[in-house]
């Protein structure tokens, strides 16, 4: 890796990132009938998310990767010391500690923990008949270990007791249900936050914000690229990631990045009573019912 001047992904040499998104296609495969630069809007997307995380944990261990050159770790530690990346750190931390309710209210949290939002989402999605709603989402995520009524913090419950007025005023009492499109009135309640964000959905609340809701307005141009086809593209993307991650051993942060390392050291040969153990080939994925990776 020799991205000197890559201290996040905006600042990656987009023939780097090409470089990148070449040898991810070693890996990956997807249906002919998709155009190419919709998996790559895709991989993009994904990329970019695993790109900051691996900064992140390179900033915090501060221990040179083997794939990671030396004179891009020495311009990263300079980076990282600098007054300017310092100043972004304490304005970083400002932000996060801010009290938007007031002083006193603490600042916004949420129980989801690293999982993000688009994740979690889809594991409520797995374990329910129907798909979880944005308020079965914000419920979720608000409120003590997940129990729907002890909010974690002021704001979250401010907010909701905001969304649900808004919700009886906009649907009719008889079949509150009915009437109401639930995406419509949080986005209207929750309005629109720095750097197009809504507040308490994530990176949900960025999708809808981005491609609108049904019944809803918006002012935004509609992307060139399907939702549905996108979102399906994502998903098999991460599939991909999270079966690499946990069957080959790889970071996935560290794809298209591993093929600069130097390779392993042969075997040592097994004595000639004792049989080799089976080999797995990292191009011929373990099938339903091998015991390859699993616990007993």
């Amino acid at each position: 890796m020799d991205d000197s001047e890559g201290y996040c992904w905006k600042s990656v040499p987009p023939h780097h990132k090409d470089q990148y998104w070449r040898q991810w296609k070693i890996f990956f495969r997807w249906d002919d009938a998709l155009p190419e630069d919709l998996v790559r809007a895709a991989y993009d997307r994904l990329a970019g998310t695993r790109y900051t995380a691996l900064m992140h944990k390179l900033k915090k261990n501060r221990v040179q990767p083997i794939y990671v050159t030396d004179e891009a770790w020495r311009r990263y530690l300079q980076y990282w010391e600098s007054e300017d990346f310092q100043a972004r750190s304490r304005q970083a931390t400002q932000n996060r500690n801010t009290e938007v309710e007031g002083p006193g209210t603490g600042p916004s949290k949420h129980g989801g923990g690293s999982v993000s939002f688009a994740t979690t989402q889809e594991r409520l999605a797995d374990s329910s008949e129907t798909p979880p709603s944005v308020n079965d989402l914000y419920l979720h995520l608000h409120t003590v270990n997940h129990d729907r009524t002890t909010f974690i913090d002021t704001r979250s419950e401010r907010f909701y007791d905001r969304l649900q007025s808004a919700r009886r005023r906009g649907g009719d009492p008889a079949t509150p249900e009915q009437s109401v499109d639930d995406e419509a009135v949080y986005l209207n309640v929750a309005g629109e936050c720095s750097k197009g964000r809504v507040y308490g959905l994530g990176s949900v609340g960025r999708k809808k914000r981005r491609y609108g809701t049904p019944g809803a307005s918006t002012s935004q141009t509609p992307d060139v690229v399907p939702r549905a086809e996108f979102d399906v593209v994502a998903e098999q993307l991460r599939k991909v990631m999270n079966f690499m991650h946990q069957h080959l051993g790889m970071d996935m942060d560290e794809i298209g990045l591993a093929q600069q390392q130097p390779p392993p050291p042969p075997p040592t040969p097994p004595p000639h009573d004792q049989a080799m153990p089976p080999q797995i080939d990292p191009a011929d994925p373990p099938q339903q019912g091998d015991n390859v990776g699993r616990e007993t």
